[in-house]
């Protein structure tokens, strides 16, 4: 659960840090510390993803995310640059994205692949950098320890085949690509750069986006994910006057 005493306020800078209770936003004023302010009509924010997809860390984006909607967010840039990871945690994300009833805009500002396409898929505007580039590749099974069963095979196998139809279902779903070539796709590694990727329909266009001075921005950090302890799970990048 989020901590909602902090509150997002009218600087256009925001803390978030890490409580045993989950991810809290609060306001950083000039001097730098948290401050409790009335409420702002800010309507839009960025927020800055650069890790794995794990299910601990889609927790805390969703948990950001969350905040940022109920504080009436209603615009929200997703910069996205992963090397994938897990894709029921991706999916899952997705699906969530997709119902936040927001203007979702993610940004490729560099690498996003595998599981991590389906982060950038959930966005109605999808941008990429130019040299930002993609991959695509059917889903496979960690090494598993000890022994399994025909049994055990034959269930492994089976997940992997439905985990396959997933991701060929959204991208047929969110992109201009066909059938067959959705199907080529996935049963090898396949790697786009920016312009393949917006004539495929996986971007929507190709660019570089500047955030508005009025817009928070929200930088999820890899420390966030380590320890029991309290810790501080993002940076705050101050709006430009």
């Amino acid at each position: 659960m989020i901590d909602r005493r902090h509150i997002l306020g009218a600087a256009g800078a925001l803390a978030v840090t890490l409580q045993p209770g989950g991810v809290a936003l609060a306001q950083l004023p000039a001097g730098g510390q948290p401050t409790a302010a009335p409420r702002a009509a800010l309507t839009a924010a960025w927020v800055n993803f650069e890790y794995a997809i794990t299910w601990e860390r889609m927790n805390t984006l969703q948990d950001v995310m969350t905040t940022l909607v109920d504080r009436k967010i209603t615009d929200i840039t997703l910069m996205l640059s992963s090397s994938g990871g897990d894709l029921a945690a991706g999916l899952s994300t997705y699906n969530f994205l997709r119902a936040l009833g927001i203007r979702l805009t993610t940004y490729n500002i560099g690498n996003v692949y595998s599981a991590a396409m389906l982060l950038y898929l959930a966005g109605e505007r999808r941008v990429v950098e130019p040299s930002g580039q993609f991959l695509i590749h059917a889903p496979s099974a960690g090494t598993v320890i000890g022994s399994l069963s025909e049994a055990q095979l034959g269930d492994r196998v089976e997940s992997l085949k439905l985990d396959t139809d997933r991701l060929r279902n959204l991208l047929l779903e969110r992109t201009r690509i066909g059938k067959e070539a959705v199907q080529a796709m996935t049963e090898k590694t396949t790697f786009l750069d920016a312009t393949k990727a917006a004539q495929l329909g996986i971007a929507t266009e190709v660019g570089h986006l500047v955030r508005p001075a009025a817009a928070p921005l929200v930088s999820i950090s890899q420390s966030t994910y380590h320890g029991p302890a309290p810790a501080a799970a993002a940076t705050a990048t101050p709006a430009q006057p």
